[in-house]
C-alpha cells in the first residue's frame, strides 16, 4: 500500500501551477491538473455570484444597501462634514445622486463629494465634487452626474452642511459600515469621519484621515443606477 504521505506528497508537487481563471466545462481532452483548475474556477465564480447585487435602472441605492436597515431623519449642524465608505458589490454605472430633506434651514446648502480608496481601503482621491445644493426647501435633491463604481471597491462619500442646521434623511451608526475599530470591548465602532467648523468638502483621502472617527449617524446618500 502506498505511503499517503508520499501520494500527497507527489500530488502537492503536480498542483504546483494551478489556475482557476477558466471556468469552462471540463473535457475528456483536460490533464487533472487542468480539469481540478476549471471546477475551482467554476465555485468560485458560484461564491462571488452569490455574494453580488445586480443594480436595477432606476432604483436608489445608499451606503447601507446591501445591510439590513432603516432610514430616519437628523439634524446635521452647520459646518459639520461627514465622510462614510460606499461598497459597490457589482459594477454600479450611476445616473444621478440623491439626498432628501426632511425639515428646511433658511441659508443651508449641502455639497457632496465622492472619493476611491488607496490599497488600504481608506480614502483616496476625489472623483466628484457637487455644485452647491439648496436645503432651505424640503424634499428629494438630484444631482445629474454620470459615474461608474467598480464591483466588490469601496468608495467614500462626503457630505459638508453650510449655513444652517437642515433636517436630513440619515441612517444611524448601528446600521452603517465601520471605519475603524472600538477602543475598548464595550465601545462602539466608529462609522465616520466626523469634522466641524468645516468650509469646504475634503480636497482628497488625507484630508478626511486627518478628521476624528466617530460613531455618528450619516446623511442617507443614494446613487441612482442607470
Amino acid at each position: 500500500m502506498a505511503n499517503p504521505n508520499a501520494v500527497f506528497d507527489f500530488l502537492l508537487r503536480r498542483l504546483t501551477g494551478l489556475s482557476s481563471a477558466v471556468a469552462t466545462a471540463v473535457t475528456e481532452n483536460d490533464t487533472i491538473l487542468a480539469a481540478i483548475g476549471k471546477l475551482q474556477g467554476q465555485i468560485n465564480g458560484s461564491i462571488f455570484s452569490a455574494k453580488i447585487i445586480a443594480y436595477a435602472s432606476g432604483d436608489y441605492y445608499n451606503q447601507a444597501h446591501s445591510m439590513p436597515h432603516i432610514t430616519g431623519t437628523a439634524a446635521a449642524a452647520a459646518g459639520t462634514a461627514y465622510y462614510f465608505p460606499f461598497l459597490a458589490q457589482s459594477d454600479l454605472q450611476a445616473a444621478q445622486i440623491a439626498m432628501s430633506v426632511s425639515t428646511a434651514a433658511a441659508g443651508s446648502t449641502v455639497f457632496i463629494g465622492v472619493y476611491n480608496s488607496d490599497a488600504s481601503q481608506k480614502p483616496n482621491t476625489r472623483i466628484f465634487a457637487s455644485s452647491v445644493i439648496d436645503t432651505s426647501t424640503i424634499g428629494d435633491k438630484l444631482i445629474t452626474q454620470s459615474l461608474t463604481l467598480s464591483a466588490r471597491s469601496v468608495y467614500w462619500v462626503g457630505v459638508v452642511v453650510l449655513g444652517g442646521a437642515p433636517t436630513l434623511r440619515a441612517i444611524a451608526s448601528q446600521y452603517l459600515r465601520p471605519v475603524g475599530g472600538t477602543t475598548s470591548a464595550s465601545g462602539s465602532p466608529s462609522t465616520v469621519y466626523l469634522g466641524t467648523s468645516q468650509t469646504a468638502l475634503a480636497l482628497n483621502g488625507a484630508e478626511i484621515q486627518a478628521l476624528t472617527k466617530a460613531s455618528s449617524f450619516a446623511p442617507a446618500i443614494s446613487f441612482i443606477a442607470a
